[in-house]
């Protein structure tokens, strides 16, 4: 900040003409009026708008002014914790309407449903239904949703001058297009079959050495991975990331909404009268965001900016929306908070539509209850790209983007007769406009919702809520944890005495105080993250947590092994609608939220052996600063006596019984009523692990906690022998077992172990002596994450 300030200083004396005054002769805290500097009203005013032309950073009403020009000192505070503004330097797009953007735009101005009857897909005496199949793919070496998402990605990487710093993807079917019938008849190893797979293949192509994150959250989560990349650059994490959705087409998602009945057999029809459902359908889009400080030069390359978003959950129901569209209007209400601007001030809305009868009544209820006053232009667009799920907030957003650039609203096609008792006017044909902001939505299972603002270049947009730099430190006020061996009590006490926690608890603790039907339905992924839930709703209270955030590798096996062994071994493509809500990445963060009557952001991440940590990232890019307000993060991983082996390496590696469980923490912006504090200190790929280690603050720690995933041992060894430390270590997964998510529960035993003042190690328990917990995990992705008490200075 200190450079800023000198910059002020003479800018200051320029801007005012004091050839008097010498800038370097001005003190960081003088006063800039009275005794200081004796500058009047007008002077005021003359420094708002050299701020706003030279910064980019309005001060537009008299007590914002107040407080930040009282010193240049404030000012300049001021002016660094405005958020960078995010512009949109690439795009590309990849799907059943063809190779790239040109294919799409062509599709759009046609009005054409680019839909296929295939044969495979075909449901017995049902017949076949129309899906959005990228005819033109050439995937053999590859599961479609990888190609998908390199074919999007190379093409908004083609003017890019150096590497993503980051890569956000939003992905449900992973490796599922190539692997499903294996899942079932192969004992093999799946190496390719990881959602967070996806985003490791695009590191690998770009050469990202930066945070890989992987969400998902259903049909959201590509407009949830673009929120998770504004922030990124917003608080200066990065400076270029790529952000985007991928999801190929498979049996399982196919029939899985075929079997909810939601899928349309004339191909979707949004917000027509007689819409009957749905067009599953697959696709790759990508954005290549960057982020410039107040005043910089944009590129001449740039697109569009990225104004707001904003996210919500309805904690309503597993897969209906609320009727009433109560969580779409948080999101879209979020986003323009986000963004600064007002309801009138948004151009052309890009409806989620899917065109099932629910989704279409819930969404234009939002709709109308937040443009009531000036209803913007409106349409979907999945009656010509079907819904690509995951990848659904990408694709809408590259044609939103594309709306901006040619000033063209799309029309919603595959339209007939408007449904009058939506109470909407959805465009008919496309139609030339001024636009200026327009909105994106998408929402998903377990009441996801998201929604985006995309603004045109040239046009100012208002300011966004500050943010920190950096990510922040959060206090814990309550954690817990289990293991084979039962909750963070029993866990711990075998831990301290050297014996083994592995296994699969299947004891009457889990699920102590659980209504029955509660649980009906439930399989073990969600059973594990009822019985994490209900004990921090026992310390929790009536409070509950306002977001949650989870962390899980693998998902539900259970669910998804049941339904796709049902589907082969049924001719007529029948299974279970049950198994199919079930086997979404998200759906025990939607249970979670549901059980909690938590609205507020509900964001699962997937990302193999670090997906606790990517849990922990997406908390401190999108939890408030300051506040009462509570979040809940949570890892957990099932033991699958069939799955598990061939989609976890590590688990085919390690001999003896399966391992499951996880962690859970009660996680606040502020220390007051805290236990302990967990901050990431770093989330990396390739060879970024030396640089991080080299940094770590090894004097905070009084133990060294190695999650060490068995298929990684080689490169872990190649890792540990360049670690300077000589802190007693402990290897959490010689005692927890293997399962994907083991570094969550191994946090929240940290956090009981800081109360005790002592951590295992290989040689016994050793004696913290107020120090913290350092939990680093090896291997291709290495995390690092300080667990620490609080001094006594912090303690309440």
């Amino acid at each position: 900040m200190s450079d800023l300030i000198q910059e002020l200083k003479h800018k200051l004396v320029e801007t005012l003409d004091l050839p008097d005054v010498d800038p370097e002769q001005i003190k960081d805290d003088e006063s800039l009026f009275g005794e200081g500097l004796g500058l009047d009203s007008i002077d005021v005013l003359e420094l708002v708008v050299m701020i706003e032309q030279e910064y980019g950073v309005k001060i537009d009403n008299k007590e914002l002014g107040q407080k930040v020009m009282m010193s240049l000192a404030s000012l300049a505070e001021y002016i660094e914790s405005v958020p960078r503004a995010v512009y949109v330097t690439g795009l590309g797009v990849a799907g059943p309407t063809g190779p790239d953007l040109a294919s799409l735009r062509q599709a759009l101005a046609e009005g054409r449903g680019c839909f296929s009857r295939l044969p495979q897909f075909a449901a017995g005496k049902r017949g076949s239904k129309p899906l959005g199949y990228s005819a033109w793919l050439q995937a053999d070496e590859l599961s479609r949703t990888h190609a998908l998402a390199l074919s999007a990605a190379r093409q908004a990487l083609q003017h890019a001058e150096v590497p993503p710093d980051a890569i956000v993807l939003g992905v449900s079917t992973g490796g599922m297009p190539r692997n499903e019938e294996a899942l079932i008849s192969d004992p093999g190893l799946l190496n390719d079959h990881a959602t967070g797979g996806v985003a490791w293949t695009l590191a690998r192509a770009s050469r990202c050495q930066g945070p890989v994150l992987t969400v998902s959250t259903a049909c959201s989560s590509a407009a949830v991975a673009i929120k998770l990349a504004l922030e990124m650059l917003r608080r200066g994490l990065a400076n270029q990331v790529l952000a985007g959705g991928a999801d190929g087409l498979c049996r399982m998602t196919h029939f899985g909404f075929d079997m909810l009945q939601l899928v349309d057999a004339e191909g979707a029809r949004p917000l027509d009268e007689n819409r009957a459902g749905m067009t599953v359908s697959e696709a790759g889009a990508m954005l290549f965001l960057e982020a410039m400080d107040a005043g910089a030069e944009i590129p001449s390359r740039t697109l569009a900016k990225l104004a707001g978003a904003g996210l919500s959950c309805d904690a309503y129901h597993a897969t209906a929306p609320h009727p009433e569209g109560d969580g779409a209007l948080s999101a879209m209400q979020a986003a323009l908070d986000d963004a600064g601007l007002r309801p009138e001030q948004v151009d052309y809305v890009n409806m989620h539509g899917t065109g099932t009868p629910d989704n279409d009544r819930a969404e234009a209820r939002a709709f109308l209850r937040m443009f009531a006053q000036h209803p913007p232009a409106v349409s979907s667009t999945k009656g010509v790209t079907g819904h690509p799920l995951a990848a659904a907030g990408a694709l809408e957003s590259v044609i939103a983007i594309d709306a901006l650039l040619r000033q063209q609203a799309p029309a919603n096609a595959g339209l007939i007769t408007v449904d009058p008792a939506l109470g909407l006017a959805p465009l008919l044909a496309s139609k030339t406009m001024d636009l200026s902001q327009v909105m994106s939505n998408s929402f998903g299972f377990g009441g996801n919702n998201a929604s985006l603002i995309w603004g045109k270049m040239d046009t100012p947009l208002g300011t966004p809520p500050e943010r920190k730099a950096g990510l922040p430190r959060l206090f814990v006020r309550h954690a817990t944890a289990l293991t084979g061996a039962g909750f963070e009590e029993e866990s711990l006490r075998r831990m301290l005495a050297g014996e083994d926690c592995a296994g699969c608890y299947v004891g009457e603790a889990l699920l102590e105080g659980m209504p029955k039907r509660a649980l009906r339905r439930v399989k073990r992924i969600g059973r594990l993250a009822m019985g994490l839930g209900q004990r921090l709703t026992a310390v929790d209270g009536e409070l509950g947590p306002g977001q949650i955030f989870v962390g899980t590798a693998w998902g539900a096996q259970g669910e998804t092994h049941d339904f796709l062994k049902r589907l082969f071994d049924n001719p007529e493509r029948l299974s279970s609608p049950t198994d199919f809500v079930g086997s979404v990445h998200n759906a025990p963060a939607g249970m979670l939220a549901l059980r909690a009557g938590a609205r507020g952001a509900n964001v699962t991440m997937t990302g193999g052996d670090v997906s606790f940590e990517q849990a922990l990232y997406a908390a401190g890019l999108l939890m408030p600063d300051v506040g009462e307000t509570r979040a809940w993060l949570m890892g957990f991983d099932e033991g699958h006596e069939i799955l598990s082996s061939r989609l976890d390496a590590s688990v085919a590696e390690r001999e003896g019984a399966l391992a499951d469980g996880g962690g859970g923490m009660i996680l606040q912006p502020e220390m007051e009523g805290a236990r302990a504090s967990i901050e990431l200190l770093g989330l990396v790929e390739g060879e970024a692990w030396e640089a991080l280690f080299s940094a770590l603050p090894w004097s905070r720690f009084g133990a060294l906690w190695l999650n060490i995933p068995a298929a990684e041992r080689g490169l872990a060894q190649q890792q540990l022998a360049v670690l300077a430390d000589d802190l007693p270590r402990f290897e959490t997964r010689k005692c927890l077992g293997e399962f994907g998510s083991a570094s969550a529960a191994a946090c929240a035993l940290a956090v009981a172990c800081l109360g005790m003042d002592q951590s295992p190690s290989s040689a016994g328990p050793v004696a913290l002596e107020g120090r913290g917990v350092l939990h680093l995990t090896l291997g291709a992705h290495v995390a690092a994450v300080a667990i620490e008490g609080l001094c006594d200075e912090e303690r309440v």
